[in-house]
């Protein structure tokens, strides 16, 4: 629904955007949904992590283009809030080009201070040759 991948979605309950109304980023508007854990004790229990925070979509082509928020549960670990930008890389799909996190991690009996930028470049199309044959096509001596 919102360009992210549908075993998070399945996660999530995705509100309808705050206020029925837009916000500026970038000098243009787009639409903003605040995500939040579906059952955030099942994800604790199963080991999961999750997305909570808001998600800015263009409503030109419902892409994210902009995430800030943290992961979930806490547990014994702790997760800075971050804020990933998302471009369009080829005219189609958006990827992330930055993320940027400065937060304080509360632990019991200290504070640790986390601060992160992460660039993402060169984004290049994947690609394989892949061959397909029966078992009869493989000689006998050679290893499976």
């Amino acid at each position: 629904m919102l360009g992210i991948g549908s075993h998070i979605v399945s996660a999530l309950i995705v509100s309808v955007p705050l206020k029925f109304k837009t916000h500026l980023v970038d000098g243009r508007d787009y639409l903003l949904f605040r995500i939040t854990p579906a059952d955030l004790a099942k994800a604790k229990i199963d080991h999961e992590r999750v997305f909570n925070g808001l998600a800015w979509v263009d409503p030109d082509t419902m892409k994210i283009v902009k995430l800030k928020g943290r992961a979930l549960p806490e547990g014994n670990q702790r997760f800075p809030m971050f804020e990933t930008m998302r471009a369009s890389i080829d005219k189609t799909h958006f990827f992330p080009v930055s993320t940027f996190a400065d937060d304080l991690l509360e632990f019991p009996g200290f504070n640790i201070r986390m601060r992160m930028r992460v660039i993402y470049f060169e984004f290049k199309k994947f690609t394989s040759d892949v061959k397909i044959s029966d078992d009869d096509d493989v000689p006998i001596d050679s290893p499976e």
